[in-house]
């Protein structure tokens, strides 16, 4: 449950998952057959949670938020296990979208007026 506006929802590709981000800061990740949320990151975001994407395999769950930060998430795990930490530096606004690419290899993330590639 989210206490504030949903901004982003996202399929695992394989319809077993589905991930939330929000004005709250923060990213529910949910079973989507029972409908029950298998936990809620409440502080991986000082910022607003502005986009949630699986990656092709569902193992990994990337977030982007106002805040600059990109997480990577273990589905599995439900830990994160990597924080790109501004990666849009000269910006003054924060990520507002995240994509992996088809074969899972590179992560596109985007602001306002430029896209960043993670390998």
């Amino acid at each position: 449950q989210h206490y504030n506006t949903v901004w982003s929802v996202a399929f695992s590709s394989d319809g077993r998952y589905l991930a939330t981000g929000s004005r709250d800061r923060t990213v529910n990740l949910i079973d989507f057959e029972s409908k029950k949320v298998l936990k809620c990151f409440r502080k991986i975001h000082s910022g607003y949670v502005s986009s949630v994407a699986f990656s092709p395999d569902n193992k990994t769950l990337a977030t982007g938020s106002w805040d600059r930060k990109v997480n990577l998430i273990d589905v599995v795990k439900q830990t994160v296990i990597k924080c790109f930490d501004n990666i849009h530096s000269s910006i003054i606004d924060g990520v507002l979208s995240v994509a992996f690419s088809p074969d899972g290899k590179y992560l596109a993330t985007g602001t306002w007026e430029k896209v960043n590639l993670i390998d």
